[in-house]
């Protein structure tokens, strides 16, 4: 027995091996029960899992690989690939080229790689990394690690207590989502495709203001490197690292029972502050909002209208009440698979 099928046999990978040729090509056991590895050439293959444990390999070309019921392991390569886990824990890789990643089920692992690429997590508590390029990287359900690499990204964590770490660059660290999330099938192949950007799939323009529903969890968003922007709700925590970062405070959080956000590292020369106001469509003029800040044991504090939605940590006496500014949404870039 070889290394590489003695291998295989140890992960519970069946020794039902497909490899394609250059032609556009499909391949689907799904009651296969130990599990296949499946190989693309150069066109474009779609590929399904099985039942067992499988490893899908998409190779060159612009493929559509889709996990079955157990835990596989996806490999995109070069080309914009369509990646889909299923129930599993799975390993989603993209690879090379601008890829659309979307986990299960399970508690996956999925990684864009060099590309700009989409990362979505479904249920399940997730790791999802952007990894290199400019990177559209999103929770959902679950208790989710997202993170973006070396581009400028943006991240989500959707619903559940998840933590955001932007890395290097510019990010954009959003504790909830943005409404319209998650993506049909029919929308993924598009953005896949380039048919239509993620701002054309979610009817806004691209750039524009989106107003932020909270997602009642406690996110952890670290920015690090770079000028970062964090949205902060009820009960998170969030670090801008180094650079010039803006903190958006949702004011919907005044009345959550989570408590107040906290800001960890506001410096009041270089930071910057948003108060996100609620919008409501039926009226045509807002009520009067009042914010304050007070200083107490060292902390600076931020209420709306007489309650609090964030503490700054260290930070009593480096901002004051004029120095915050107000919106009704905040800016978002969306992910342009075209572009």
């Amino acid at each position: 027995m070889g290394i590489g099928i003695a291998l295989l046999a140890l992960l519970g990978i069946g020794l039902v091996v497909s490899v394609f040729d250059d032609d556009d090509d499909s391949a689907s056991t799904p009651s296969e029960p130990e599990g296949v590895v499946r190989n693309g050439a150069e066109g474009d293959d779609l590929i399904e899992g099985t039942a067992g444990t499988d490893l899908l390999s998409g190779g060159e070309g612009d493929d559509t690989l889709e996990g079955g019921a157990s835990s596989d392991t996806l490999q995109g390569g070069a080309g914009d690939d369509l990646l889909e886990g299923n129930n599993g824990a799975d390993r989603l890789l993209g690879e090379a080229d601008d890829d659309v990643i979307v986990a299960g089920g399970g508690e996956d692992t999925a990684s864009g790689g060099s590309g700009n690429d989409f990362v979505q997590g479904r249920g399940g508590n997730d790791t999802l990394n952007g990894s290199l390029g400019t990177d559209w990287v999103e929770g959902n359900d679950g208790d989710d690690s997202v993170n973006g690499g070396f581009g400028t990204d943006t991240l989500l964590g959707g619903d559940g207590a998840d933590t955001l770490n932007g890395g290097v660059n510019n990010d954009l660290l959003i504790g909830g989502t943005v409404p319209g999330t998650p993506l049909s099938a029919d929308d993924l192949e598009a953005l896949r495709d380039g048919d239509e950007s993620l701002a054309s799939i979610l009817n806004v323009a691209n750039g524009a203001f989106i107003a932020l529903p909270d997602d009642d969890a406690a996110d952890v968003l670290n920015g690090g490197d770079g000028d970062d922007s964090l949205v902060l709700g009820a009960g998170d925590t969030g670090t801008g690292g180094t650079g010039e970062d803006t903190f958006a405070l949702l004011a919907e959080t005044a009345t959550s029972e989570n408590g107040p956000s906290t800001i960890t590292d506001f410096n009041g020369t270089e930071d910057g502050l948003i108060v996100l106001l609620e919008q409501n469509e039926e009226e045509e003029e807002e009520d009067p909002v009042t914010i304050d800040v007070t200083n107490e044991d060292g902390n600076a504090i931020i209420s709306v209208n007489g309650q609090p939605i964030s503490i700054l940590v260290g930070a009593a006496g480096q901002i004051e009440s004029g120095d915050i500014s107000t919106d009704n949404g905040i800016i978002v870039g969306f992910l342009d698979p075209t572009g």
